[in-house]
C-alpha cells in the first residue's frame, strides 16, 4: 500500500511541476525571456498631400512586435518650420505639445516639448510595471500646413541602439528599437476659380436698343495628387536604419502584423501543453510500468 502513495504522490508533484512550468512560460517570469522581436516607430501617413492652410493630423504608430516595454522615447523628431506649424495640444499648460494616443500603459509623461521656431519634436514616456505589448498610437501631431511645397520631410534622429536618440526601451532598459519610418508630404496653394465680368450693355441703331452681352466662362478644378500607398522597406545607412516608403501604407502592415501575432499565439497553446504537462505524465506512465514490472519479477 505504501509503494502506491508513494506513486501517487509521484504523479501529483510531476503534474504540478508542469502546469507550474507552462504557467511560467506563459505569463514569462523569470524562467523564461520573453521572446524579443523587432519593435518599429513609424509615421501614418507616411505620404501625405494637404492645401495651405489645412490642419492635419499624423500618428505616431508603436509596433512592439510581440516584446513588452517599458519606455518609448522620441529625441528628436524633425520638421521644416518655415512650411508647417504644430498646433498645441494642450492649451493649459506652457509651450506647445503633441497630444497622448490609445496607448494608456505609459503614466509617467517626461517629455513633452516642440520648438516651433527650430521644428524639433521632443517627446519621453516611461511606466514601472505596466508594460506595454502590441501595436497602437504612441502620440499625435496636429500640423498647419503654411506654405506651397513640393516636398517637406519630417524624419526622426536615429541610430540602432543609441540611447540618446529615439529607442524603445524593455523591461531591462535596453534600447531594442529596430527602425524608424519617416514621413514626407506636398503641401499645395489654392487656386481660386476667377470671377465672371459683368454684361456690358451695347446701343443698337433705330431708336432700339438691346442691351447684349457674351459671357465666356471658364471653369477652372484645382486638382490634388493622390497619396501613392507605400510599403516601408528598411534600408541601412552605416548604423542607422530607417524605413522608405515603396507601396503599402504602414497602417496595412500593422493590421497585417497582427494578424499574424494572432496566429501564432493560437498555434503555440497546444504545443506548449504537450511539452509542458504530456511529455512528464509519459515519462511518469513509463517509469510506474517498469516499476511493477519489476515487482512481479
Amino acid at each position: 500500500m505504501r509503494k502506491y502513495f508513494l506513486l501517487i504522490t509521484l504523479i501529483v508533484v510531476l503534474i504540478v511541476i508542469a502546469v507550474f512550468l507552462y504557467w511560467a512560460r506563459k505569463n514569462h517570469t523569470f524562467l523564461y525571456k520573453a521572446d524579443e522581436g523587432n519593435p518599429t516607430l513609424n509615421l501614418n501617413p507616411a505620404i501625405k498631400s494637404v492645401n495651405v492652410g489645412d490642419n492635419f493630423n499624423i500618428n505616431l504608430l508603436l509596433n512592439t512586435e510581440n516584446t513588452s516595454v517599458s519606455g518609448v522615447q522620441i529625441a528628436s523628431l524633425h520638421y521644416d518650420p518655415a512650411v508647417l506649424s504644430v498646433i498645441d495640444a494642450d492649451e493649459s499648460s506652457p509651450g506647445i505639445q503633441i497630444a497622448r494616443g490609445d496607448i494608456t500603459n505609459f503614466e509617467s509623461i517626461i517629455t513633452n516639448t516642440v520648438n516651433d521656431n527650430t521644428g524639433v519634436i521632443n517627446y519621453k514616456v516611461a511606466t514601472a510595471n505596466n508594460y506595454y505589448s502590441g501595436n497602437g498610437t504612441l502620440a499625435i501631431i496636429d500640423f498647419k500646413a503654411l506654405v506651397t511645397t513640393i516636398n517637406t520631410p519630417i524624419i526622426f534622429d536615429f541610430v540602432v541602439g543609441d540611447t540618446t536618440q529615439t529607442a524603445v526601451f524593455n523591461e531591462t532598459g535596453n534600447n531594442i528599437l529596430s527602425s524608424v519610418g519617416n514621413a514626407n508630404y506636398t503641401i499645395n496653394s489654392i487656386i481660386t476659380p476667377p470671377t465672371n465680368p459683368a454684361p456690358t450693355p451695347v446701343s443698337q441703331d433705330s431708336g432700339s436698343q438691346e442691351s447684349t452681352s457674351t459671357v465666356t466662362k471658364k471653369t477652372t478644378k484645382a486638382t490634388t495628387p493622390t497619396p501613392v500607398q507605400t510599403k516601408l522597406v528598411a534600408v541601412s545607412a552605416g548604423t542607422a536604419t530607417n524605413i522608405l516608403p515603396v507601396n503599402l501604407l504602414p497602417s496595412a502592415l500593422a493590421q497585417n502584423s497582427n494578424i499574424e501575432v494572432n496566429k501564432n499565439d493560437t498555434m503555440k497553446t497546444p504545443v506548449l501543453l504537450l511539452l509542458y504537462i504530456g511529455i512528464p505524465l509519459i515519462i511518469t506512465i513509463s517509469a510506474i510500468f517498469i516499476y511493477l514490472k519489476k515487482q512481479r519479477i
